[in-house]
């Protein structure tokens, strides 16, 4: 039980917002109903305040609704291959592979020889599309396929 320091009602915990601030019990000092009241009065009397920051968030939120798009995408594209637990293990021998590789004190990196989001094309990552190649080369072909015959795989 907690008293609201709004209406002065004693009220059970459920009744207070959580807070993480709040070192003494995790619970905001007004109850949910003096906040909701005290947030309707804030809305009524500034609608231009509110207005704008709903265009503005609606502009950033465009931005971020594309990425959102091509996550989805991209979870819908594994859901439809599922590795085997056999093809699991090879793409983290192939990871396992590259790290003693980094410990040894070479500079190499895990490449996608056909990009996960490429623009006309998009790759899988299972073993077969995978390759240990020199971090250069890797940053150099950026989101790219290289040409036929340039691809220089280490593994």
């Amino acid at each position: 039980m907690k008293e609201c320091k709004c209406c002065k009602e004693i009220k059970p915990l459920e009744m207070f917002s959580r807070e993480k601030r709040n070192k003494t019990d995790g619970r905001r000092s007004r109850c949910k109903v003096c906040l909701g009241k005290e947030n309707d009065t804030w809305q009524r009397n500034n609608r231009e305040k509110r207005n704008a920051s709903t265009k503005r968030y609606s502009t950033t939120l465009k931005g971020k609704s594309n990425k959102n798009i091509q996550n989805a995408k991209r979870r819908s594209r594994q859901k439809r291959f599922n590795l085997t637990e056999r093809q699991k293990d090879q793409v983290k021998a192939i990871y396992r592979k590259c790290s003693e590789y980094r410990q040894m004190g070479f500079d190499f990196h895990v490449d996608h020889i056909i990009p996960l989001l490429g623009k006309t094309v998009s790759g899988l990552h299972v073993p077969w599309n995978l390759q240990i190649v020199p971090a250069s080369y890797n940053l150099s072909k950026k989101n790219s396929i290289p040409p036929q015959g340039n691809a220089r795989r280490i593994l």
